[in-house]
């Protein structure tokens, strides 16, 4: 008696959820979902199949679910999975960028196989460009970045030219993004740490676009966004010095000139703007007139013809700029301009 009355208390509550569901013509997707839940839930509406197991009897409660509900349901499992498709690539890609040997030698299908790392990086990319899932973009969006930044890195000889040149835009592109998006905020695993943290890599591997990636990493040092001058920073500091010390050290004297000048550039606009009564920044705009009034100082850097000498007094920089040009310089260095910079 009292399990009866039990029963009737929840078959109560449930019928009273079924009486607030819409229309099945009006239903959300949340709706579907809340009704499938109830369908799993109400025991009236289960057909008990009975079977014997290692001498017991097992008794299955199949729920009883509407054609177009079940077709939602498979529909909705289908599309997670293709979301989680590439799961175990971004987890091989970020692990290899990162160099957790211990975690990346899991992954077996791409460490012997480029080529479907390249595949698959096609297929997000295609995907990307072409859906309006924006759970496939959440997941899968930074996903080219990594892969493209450890092929160049780590495989570079196992991938033929075509293949080269496919992750060589990819991680341009990528490292590309603060500087094309008016208002750039970073986020956490947006593609653009290991696409900036490579570009030096591309100037030993593509010494034909080697002016063009120093130009990036010079305009990513002068960005106001202190993570994206950190990537910067480490990619010169970690590898740059030791694949080329004279391109390095032209973007270490291009820095120190630049800065203020860029500085100067950004509070010019910023007054105008106010004068205007826009309170907003435009760094892309800031970045346009930058690279219109500066293209000859900006050559020089990117061709090596550049001179400490040339450089403005530094004791009149602020620190954070001090600071930063500081963090470029390798470490014991006995470069007589390195020297001088370390005494101010």
């Amino acid at each position: 008696e009292e399990v009866q009355k039990r029963q009737e208390i929840i078959w109560n509550i449930l019928d009273k959820y079924y009486e607030r569901l819409p229309d099945k013509s009006i239903e959300t997707d949340a709706d579907k979902t809340w009704r499938l839940f109830l369908a799993r839930m109400d025991r009236r509406k289960m057909s008990p199949e009975v079977e014997e197991k290692d001498g017991q009897v097992l008794i299955k409660y199949n729920p009883e679910i509407d054609p177009a509900l079940k077709k939602y349901s498979e529909d909705s499992v289908n599309k997670s999975s293709a979301v989680m498709k590439y799961t175990p690539l971004k987890l091989w890609a970020d692990y290899r960028f990162r160099r957790e040997e211990d975690k990346y030698q899991q992954y077996q299908q791409y460490e012997n196989n480029p080529q479907l790392v390249i595949a698959e990086t096609k297929e997000i990319i295609e995907g990307l460009r072409n859906g309006t899932d924006q759970n496939f973009s959440l997941f899968n969006h930074s996903i080219p970045a990594y892969t493209c930044s450890v092929l160049i890195r780590d495989f570079f000889d196992k991938l033929n030219s075509e293949e080269k040149e496919f992750c060589k835009e990819v991680i341009v592109n990528f490292a590309s993004i603060p500087l094309k998006v008016k208002q750039y905020y970073y986020q956490i695993s947006d593609g653009t740490e290991p696409s900036i943290v490579i570009l030096p890599v591309l100037i030993k591997h593509f010494p034909r676009d080697k002016e063009d990636v120093k130009s990036l990493l010079l305009l990513l040092l002068l960005n106001p966004c202190r993570e994206i001058s950190t990537f910067a920073t480490r990619g010169i500091l970690h590898s740059l010095w030791e694949i080329n010390f004279d391109d390095a050290h032209a973007l270490f004297l291009g820095y120190l000139l630049m800065k203020p000048k860029y500085d100067d550039v950004r509070n010019i606009i910023r007054k105008e703007n106010y004068q205007k009564n826009v309170y907003e920044l435009s760094e892309s705009r800031v970045l346009e007139c930058f690279i219109k009034k500066y293209e000859n100082e900006l050559e020089k850097i990117a061709s090596n013809r550049i001179a400490y000498d040339e450089l403005d007094d530094l004791k009149k920089l602020d620190l954070e700029t001090l600071t930063i040009a500081f963090e470029l310089l390798p470490i014991k260095t006995e470069n007589k301009d390195h020297k001088k910079h370390s005494k101010l």
